[in-house]
């Protein structure tokens, strides 16, 4: 897909290298979205465009903290600019939703938070499984077609071991669904 022309298996390289870095602040990007529209609907533009900035000047901070020590500890110096992005989105999205949460109390903090590490550890045990995976049957198309597998599977079965509220709700409408055609 990537190597063609100019573009090498270097580039693809540094290409997964940043890539790996930002994965990282993925879902605080797509909570920003979200989190600053419920403000936007609130008529609240002040708090999100200030942190916005803040955020911006903390991730300018990082950048330079990171890169350096990237490069210090021999890795690709870019890649300290992708962490630091991650890292100044996800401390504006806690920022905005510890606000949010102060601002309407019924928006309980704490079973929030629980409820994203369920969700963590589940995430965590389908990667390793999915690495484990990868280890033994390698890239080919149906070890690829396993790993998918494998991932839905693992990430399900830890989320429901470790009861997770999401999960469990997800399973009754399921087996509803299905009681109906048995």
């Amino acid at each position: 897909l990537f190597e063609r022309g100019a573009f090498t298996a270097q580039s693809t390289h540094y290409v997964a290298v940043a890539l790996a870095w930002f994965a990282l602040g993925l879902i605080a990007h797509a909570a920003l979205e979200l989190i600053a529209r419920a403000f936007y609907a609130l008529k609240d533009s002040t708090r999100p465009a200030l942190l916005s900035v803040l955020s911006m000047v903390l991730n300018v901070g990082l950048s330079f903290i990171f890169s350096r020590l990237f490069a210090q500890w021999g890795w690709l110096a870019f890649g300290g600019l992708a962490l630091a992005m991650s890292l100044s989105t996800i401390i504006e999205v806690i920022v905005l939703f510890v606000l949010l949460g102060r601002r309407f109390p019924e928006i309980a903090l704490r079973p929030t938070a629980i409820a994203l590490l369920k969700s963590l550890v589940a995430t965590a045990a389908m990667g390793l499984a999915v690495l484990g995976w990868q280890r033994v049957a390698g890239m080919g198309d149906g070890a690829t077609v396993a790993a998918m597998v494998i991932a839905v599977g693992v990430y399900f079965g830890v989320a429901y071991a470790v009861r997770s509220e999401e999960v469990q709700v997800l399973g009754d409408v399921v087996r509803r669904r299905l009681g109906n055609f048995i």
